[in-house]
């Protein structure tokens, strides 16, 4: 199963997509009053838990991002 967060704003080049997750990193400094901290934390808690982060993007369209996380029907 898969959690995923649709954004509208303004894309990441291809070639930019690995550094998105870099502490402090910002794709447009400036845009949107943010500190580039909010895709560090979540791919660093993704990491820890053992889970996988994806991203896809189109530059003036958005982005989409997932966190694949396992479903264990067991414990229901």
């Amino acid at each position: 199963m898969s959690v995923e967060v649709l954004d509208t704003g303004i894309g990441i080049a291809e070639e930019m997509l690995e550094a998105i997750f870099a502490e402090y990193h910002q794709v447009a400094p400036g845009f949107g009053g943010g500190v580039g901290l909010g895709l560090f934390i979540v791919k660093r808690g993704a990491d820890m838990l053992g889970h996988s982060v994806a991203v896809r993007s189109k530059v003036g369209i958005g982005s989409s991002f997932a966190i694949e996380v396992p479903l264990h029907l067991d414990a229901m």
